[in-house]
């Protein structure tokens, strides 16, 4: 395998859960960026070359003065450089004071500071092109000007979609960013990559707190970042392309992320050779043990029941343990079998193999997890249930994450759905009414989807 030919890593990571001027603390932004940079300099990111800058530190000028420094003046072009963003941004008109006709405003999205002034930005041109932190202004300055041909910008936050700027709004934005941005970068050599990852569409709102203290995008960003082996190559490399699919494909419906660049080859992060299946010994001898699992047995085991000719419920799901499932479950499921009497059951890793739960070398299949393990979504990360209601507030939301053996979920969801649904009283006559309960368009979407 090639090796990366990435020589030092910078990062700036921003966290804000309020900013001056803006309706609404978010929970979870300046904890995204504490986990963020924490995590980079776990991965061996050099503490002097990342900026962490979080709340009333991080100032119009302190995120301006550490995006010049590095994304410009330290990186060379076989740097890494990374920014992360969490809190608000907003959409604000740029030209109302020189347009009658409400119909011709024209709108910016802009990234928020602590001290940040909406209404410096809408007044004055000069401070707004040159100064405040609209999507343009770092796409310019900043996002094309670096030298580094590796260049990774991560943005949580609403409306983030929008980092290529209104005309890439409507339609088909990824192809007209292509199209730009080669323009823009093509360059000589592999592995030159130039990528915005937005937590949302253009015109979305990204949620603030997936309920596990942080929100839904980071903490699958995060994931990914520990090495899950979802969000990895074969070859043990997390590559941008690699994680925004596996982020994508955990995020819920209503919010669906953005990837826009350009890369030449792969865009390669990280490398975790433990994970790194090309480079397996197939000669050693697996393990006997029926709970314990090592890379020999997952290699061994998928030349034998290659997962992409087998349906989800059947496909091996690594790292579970026997010892984790419930046993009045799979007993319950036992006697519910024809020839129950005739199935060997003298211990849980008997039964389990006899029942097709797992294999004789003791790996369980999705299907014996997602029905009958304590905490599935340990393993299967899209085992659980985002529940989501509007509350007594208007626009204002409230979520619960749903969690256990698929049974339990199920009885959950049903009792949170009935103590969430809005109860409209209907006045038809004197003195009679009745009752019924409203289900949003969206539920019934859902629903649809689901069925």
């Amino acid at each position: 395998m090639t090796k990366s030919t990435t020589q030092n890593r910078y990062a700036v990571c921003v966290g804000l859960n309020q900013a001056l001027g803006v309706d609404g603390v978010l929970k979870c932004a300046k904890t995204d960026a504490e986990s963020v940079h924490k995590r980079l300099l776990e991965l061996g990111f050099a503490s002097e070359n990342c900026l962490l800058l979080l709340n009333e530190k991080a100032t119009l000028e302190t995120i301006d003065e550490a995006l010049s420094e590095i994304t410009i003046n330290r990186p060379s072009k076989n740097d890494l450089v990374i920014f992360y963003f969490a809190g608000h941004s907003m959409p604000v008109t740029i030209n109302k004071t020189e347009v009658e006709d409400t119909s011709q405003y024209q709108s910016e999205v802009f990234l928020t500071s602590w001290d940040f002034d909406r209404e410096k930005i809408e007044q004055n041109r000069t401070y707004r092109q040159r100064k405040a932190l609209s999507m343009e202004r770092l796409r310019n300055d900043f996002f094309e000007k670096s030298p580094s041909r590796k260049v990774l910008f991560i943005f949580d936050s609403c409306y983030s979609g929008s980092f290529f700027g209104p005309a890439y709004r409507d339609g088909a934005i990824i192809d007209k960013v292509q199209g730009r941005i080669k323009e823009v970068f093509l360059v000589d050599g592999d592995n030159t990559a130039r990528v915005a990852l937005s937590s949302c569409l253009p015109t979305q709102t990204a949620l603030d707190d997936g309920g596990n203290g942080h929100s839904p995008f980071t903490e699958y960003l995060l994931e990914a970042l520990q090495g899950n082996s979802e969000a990895l190559e074969r070859n043990g490399w997390l590559t941008v392309g690699s994680l925004f699919s596996y982020v994508a494909k955990k995020l819920a419906i209503g919010q669906r992320p953005v990837k826009s660049g350009v890369e030449q080859g792969s865009f390669e992060l990280l490398y975790f050779p433990e994970k790194d299946l090309t480079a397996i010994n197939i000669t050693s001898t697996p393990t006997s043990s029926p709970n314990k699992f090592d890379a020999n047995i997952r290699r061994n085991h998928d030349e034998f029941y290659p997962a992409s000719k087998q349906r989800f419920m059947q496909q091996p799901c690594y790292g579970a343990r026997i010892s984790d499932l419930e046993p009045s479950k799979v007993e319950d499921f036992l006697i519910k079998q024809n020839d129950f009497d005739n199935i060997k059951n003298d211990n849980q890793a008997q039964l389990c193999v006899a029942l097709g739960l797992a294999t004789e070398d003791g790996i369980l299949n999705n299907a014996a997890v997602l029905a009958f393990h304590k905490a599935p979504h340990r393993h299967i990360h899209s085992a659980y249930v985002i529940a989501t209601a509007e509350s007594s507030n208007p626009g204002k939301y409230i979520f619960d994450n749903i969690k256990g053996p698929l049974d339990v979920q199920v009885e959950k969801t049903i009792n949170w759905i009935k103590n969430n649904l809005r109860t409209i009283t209907e006045i038809y006559g004197a003195e009679k009414s009745k009752e019924r309960c409203e289900i949003p368009d969206l539920v019934i979407r859902e629903i649809g989807i689901i069925s």
